[in-house]
């Protein structure tokens, strides 16, 4: 909403205060208590003769119903993002496993089938008594 050309300022401000779930007879004093300003400095940017800062735009925004459907439904999509990026390593791991153990089979297999005792590359083959 607010990278879009003349979306922000008053205008955007307006229509987030106009969107606001309040009884309207006590909009105007929760607002500027909401917002921590006076009630001639929300006056003047509704009406225009000042543009209020960005933050107070983005903070009305998000507490009108556009605002918090628009932030929900982008939360929601990336919670569904992070859970098949995670369902997607989960599979990972799993598959990884099984050629882990597969190989470690194959390695015991290997070693039962030698007759011969198996060094490691450091033992020597021949120790000094």
């Amino acid at each position: 909403m607010f990278f879009a050309l003349n979306e922000y300022g008053s205008a955007s401000l307006r229509r987030s205060y106009d969107a606001l779930a309040i009884d309207p007879a006590r909009k105007l004093r929760q607002t500027t208590h909401y917002l921590d300003v006076s009630e001639q400095t929300l006056i003047k940017w509704l009406n225009g003769k000042s543009n209020p800062p960005r933050a107070a735009c983005y903070a009305l925004w998000h507490e009108c119903d556009i605002g918090r459907a628009v932030t929900s439904a982008h939360s929601a999509h990336g919670m569904h993002l992070w859970r098949t990026l995670a369902k997607s390593q989960a599979d990972t791991i799993t598959t990884l496993q099984a050629r882990i153990d597969a190989l470690c089979d194959e390695l015991n297999s290997a070693k039962q089938a030698t007759s011969r005792p198996i060094f490691a590359a450091n033992e020597p083959f021949l120790k000094r008594y």
